[in-house]
């Protein structure tokens, strides 16, 4: 690779990001003092931190039970001592720790890299191990800054659980990672819970599902220190060092010459025979105009994608909770209302989290997309989109179901006892014995419970109309009666077999007409208003990152014009000269 050029051209238009990446791969360039850098991206708890600690002799970098820093960790192996690095967010030096064991990842929110020197011998010292955030870590920031680190790296090593499928999200960095030219190797841990069989089997069915080549995945377990394969891994990246930096070298390289191509082109074409400054502010209009049009198309139809999801979701929410309430009105002998409210809140939570998942894979598709099309506004931005933040809330209750079809359980059996007091009266009345009479009729009712007899009664004081002038003569015998029934069943057989009768009559219709009308009327709309509220947040956060993108494209061609114009007022003969000068920059480039 010969970046004399590109410097020259770089220094001419004054481009100092092209200049510092033309010194990162000068270093890069140099293979036998040049480090091979070899991130490892996982799902957070992946065990990525419990594998690198297996590699050093320290064993003390904190594994952390929940993602709580956007910090980089490189590796060093091989020197004299233990200690770290710790660099802050503008990436300049800011103390040495000796004791590794202290560096605590809630104390580094504002530490972009931590630079981690081991004595371990275990791993060549011209491999560097990096441990970046997990690709589930719920803070953006995280995410961004395992995109920001990934143009550093010579080769990736995924890091995955043998227990678990490939996730969506790390088969999609696959795809991404492939676009980079880098090459991909995969260590499946927790080996240990399996047997050689299984362990080959997935093994064979990782390589056909991430298309990695199946001698590039190691099959390792960090608790038992079962490295082996991991070690030979390395080693054979090691011998291949200068290979390995070698493909990645040049499509850097090539990117570079690409970006300082595309700049040379715009300058030349503005100072075109016959090409006013205006015909320049007219056709960046057009380019402009453009890319809005092109920004509007694809907000369209990202939308238009989001409010399917949302439609999709609605509908699904209304049958499954329908279904759910329905059978649960049939339940017997339930805290009806405590069990819904429940059952709402649960069968909601997860909808509006497959809501969200949902739309998660819908960006990372679209960014993917991005970098697979040289015309496409690259997305990168959109894995930054911070989807928790948003939450629905919770979902109204206004039902009281336990209530329904029992208004008049007490009436009723209050009733049946006065109808046994009746009784009483009556017999005193035709044998005069007051005392036996009232026995009989307490145990009758006592133990009605226990037989069909109450039902009919019950059936027949519902119609009962005309008998309260005489039953008002049977107070005294009723509540003999009342007193003697308490003393028989003391956990109310009579009131509990009532309450049974009529909620198979009228408790169990009537739950069942309220819940759909609750459904209908009352939680399906609300599930519906607040993901139609949510979704339009989103899809304007959606929008207002595609305009971040394009605007930072639009502003590079701006700029890089806006010299071309300054420079054609000052000098118009020195300025062709040196228009005719990027000429033959550009020539060369396109030949080398």
């Amino acid at each position: 690779m010969d970046t004399k050029i590109i410097k020259e051209i770089a220094e001419d238009l004054g481009l100092p990001g092209i200049l510092s990446s033309l010194k990162a791969l000068a270093e890069k360039d140099d293979s036998s003092h040049c480090s091979v850098v070899i991130p490892l991206v996982g799902e957070f708890s992946a065990g990525k931190t419990t594998l690198i600690n297996s590699l050093t002799n320290t064993r003390q970098l904190e594994t952390a039970t929940k993602p709580t820093t956007a910090t980089i960790y490189e590796i060093y192996f091989g020197n004299e001592s233990s200690y770290a690095e710790v660099f802050d967010s503008e990436g300049a030096f800011e103390r040495r720790v000796d004791d590794i064991k202290s560096l605590k990842n809630s104390e580094l929110h504002n530490a972009s890299l931590v630079k981690v020197f081991d004595t371990s011998h275990k791993v060549s010292s011209s491999i560097v191990i990096v441990d970046t955030p997990g690709l589930s870590a719920p803070d953006p920031k995280h995410r961004q800054a395992l995109v920001d680190y990934l143009p550093n790296s010579d080769g990736i090593l995924l890091v995955s659980d043998i227990n678990q499928q490939l996730t969506a999200s790390l088969l999609g960095f696959i795809k991404t990672a492939k676009l980079a030219n880098r090459t991909i190797f995969l260590a499946l841990t927790q080996c240990d819970t399996k047997a050689d069989s299984e362990i080959e089997s997935a093994r064979r069915y990782a390589s056909s599902v991430s298309g990695i080549p199946i001698d590039n995945i190691v099959c390792v377990s960090a608790y038992k220190e079962q490295l082996e394969e991991l070690y030979k891994l390395l080693n054979r990246i090691q011998a291949d060092k200068s290979n390995i930096l070698k493909k990645v070298n040049e499509h850097r390289f090539c990117e570079l010459k690409n970006q300082v191509i595309e700049i040379l082109d715009q300058l030349i074409k503005s100072s075109e025979p016959n090409t006013s400054f205006d015909d320049v502010v007219r056709e960046q209009k057009y380019k402009y105009n453009t890319l809005k049009q092109e920004i509007e198309g694809l907000v369209e139809t990202v939308q238009n994608e989001i409010e399917s999801i949302s439609r999709d979701s609605a509908r699904k929410f209304e049958d499954q909770i329908f279904d759910q309430l329905d059978s649960l009105a049939a339940t017997d002998g339930i805290d009806y209302d405590a069990e819904a409210k429940a059952l709402v809140d649960s069968t909601m939570r997860v909808m509006f989290n497959d809501y969200r998942t949902s739309i998660q894979t819908l960006f990372a598709r679209k960014a993917r997309e991005s970098f697979s099309s040289d015309d496409s506004i690259a997305l990168s931005g959109l894995m930054g989109i911070d989807l928790s933040s948003f939450d629905i809330g919770e979902m109204p209750y206004n039902l009281n179901l336990n209530e329904l079809g029992h208004e008049y359980d007490k009436k009723i059996t209050a009733g049946i006892k006065i109808a046994a007091a009746v009784a009483v009266t009556a017999a005193i009345v035709s044998t005069g014995g007051a005392a036996e009479a009232a026995g009989s009729a307490t145990e009758n009712v006592a133990g009605a419970a226990n037989s069909g007899k109450v039902a009919k009664v019950a059936s027949t004081l519902v119609s009962l109309k005309k008998g309260v002038d005489f039953i008002s003569n049977t107070s005294d015998k009723y509540g003999e009666i009342e007193e003697k029934n308490r003393a028989h069943n003391e956990c109310g057989a009579l009131e509990s077999f009532i309450g049974t009768i009529t909620d198979r009559s009228l408790g169990k219709p009537q739950r069942r007409r309220a819940i759909h009308q609750y459904v209908d009327l009352t939680l399906s709309p609300s599930y519906k208003q607040g993901l139609e509220s949510i979704t339009s947040l989103i899809i304007t956060a959606f929008s207002d990152c595609v305009q971040n993108c394009a605007a930072s494209q639009l502003n590079e061609i701006t700029e890089a014009l806006q010299k071309a114009k300054k420079e054609q007022f000052d000098s118009e003969s020195a300025y062709k000269e040196r228009i005719h000068k990027l000429a033959a920059y550009r020539k060369e480039l396109l030949n080398s």
